[in-house]
């Protein structure tokens, strides 16, 4: 891709496991390849929900593939509770080659962007965080918790649990924490955390596993769930009030962006090099032509853009940082990001 080409973002709703199957095939294969086996629910649920769960249930699932340019590149899945008013965002993924914070940020603004259209209202935005052992967030969880700090959700301080994810994944009945979209509040009613707190243990997951289990099975799922619901439900004790924390730093795994900068030495040899041209530049212009302080900023700021825009030609992963510029300027001067909309009907009839 040339310096500076543009990207072309579109959010695309799969309702059918017939409509567009390739994309919702492709879609599924970053999931299963992107999310971790502690995380990962089977693709063939997927497959079979999309054809059944808006008929069987007034709740709403959602099936979103994120594409590039044309290419799926990411996929996500969430439900709208729509008597309880809050959607639960389950799984959110991109593909290594596009893993950056700016694409995770710019797949949720397209799905926020997708209910807006559709007048699809809510209270909150809810999301699960896994723990590990030592109760610290896992590290699978890094681009999903960075998306979240930048969009100002806050961490419930209270125990939360994600029940086994399928008959024999055993091992993914695990501690977690639960995420709000609450903006910059401090606190929250006890009352409407329990209300969360069953519809997803009771209702959400009960209801998902169901179809995969025999009877004795799926009696022992109900009984676990309720179990973890009278357990969290006791572990609040008396309070009123849950407090809500911010996100805590975000350390960025080997795959983003700035990680990939950090380990490269071919990039630090490009940056330090252009750091010093451009600093004898402007010192330059300031000393030997009496430029102004404004002018001086002006062209510093293009020189940066354009700094970037040269060591793109050598550093793949830099190519990303100025499409990305690019898209923050279109967006500054009133340019339309691509909307999300429901597949076409051309699309639909293939």
């Amino acid at each position: 891709m040339a310096a500076g080409a543009e990207l072309n973002y579109f959010l695309r709703r799969l309702e059918s496991s017939q409509q567009e199957g390739d994309v919702l095939a492709r879609a599924l294969a970053i999931y299963h390849a992107d999310t971790p086996h502690l995380e990962a629910t089977a693709t063939n649920d997927f497959l079979y929900w999309i054809d059944r769960y808006n008929d069987k249930f007034d709740d709403k699932l959602f099936v979103f593939a994120l594409q590039v340019n044309g290419n799926v590149v990411g996929f996500a899945e969430c439900v709208h509770f729509t008597d309880q008013n809050f959607i639960v965002i389950d799984y959110m993924t991109v593909d290594d080659r596009h893993k950056t914070v700016a694409v995770f940020l710019q797949f949720y603004e397209l799905i926020r962007e997708y209910f807006r259209q559709k007048a699809i209202f809510y209270d909150l935005v809810v999301a699960e965080i896994l723990l590990d052992n030592e109760h610290k967030y896992t590290e699978s969880s890094d681009f999903w918790r960075a998306v979240m700090a930048f969009e100002r959700f806050r961490v419930v301080e209270a125990d939360f649990f994600q029940p086994q994810l399928g008959r024999t994944k055993y091992e993914t009945a695990l501690p977690a924490r639960l995420l709000v979209s609450l903006n910059d509040a401090s606190s929250f009613d006890r009352q409407t955390y329990m209300m969360i707190v069953e519809t997803l243990l009771l209702r959400h997951y009960v209801r998902w596993y169901e179809p995969f289990f025999s009877d004795a099975e799926f009696r022992a799922y109900q009984e676990k769930a309720a179990a973890s619901v009278a357990t969290i439900r006791a572990s609040l004790g008396e309070r009123a009030r849950l407090e809500l924390s911010e996100m805590s730093p975000v350390v960025l795994p080997s795959g983003s962006v700035q990680a990939r900068y950090r380990s490269s030495a071919k990039f630090i040899a490009y940056e330090t090099i252009s750091y010093v041209i451009l600093l004898g530049m402007l010192v330059t212009l300031r000393v030997g032509f009496s430029v102004g302080a404004v002018e001086i900023m002006i062209l510093a700021a293009g020189a940066l853009f354009l700094r970037m825009a040269l060591l793109s030609l050598f550093v793949p992963e830099a190519r990303e940082v100025v499409a990305t510029s690019l898209r923050a300027l279109s967006l500054l001067l009133g340019k339309k990001q691509s909307v999300a909309r429901e597949p076409s009907k051309s699309a639909s009839q293939t």
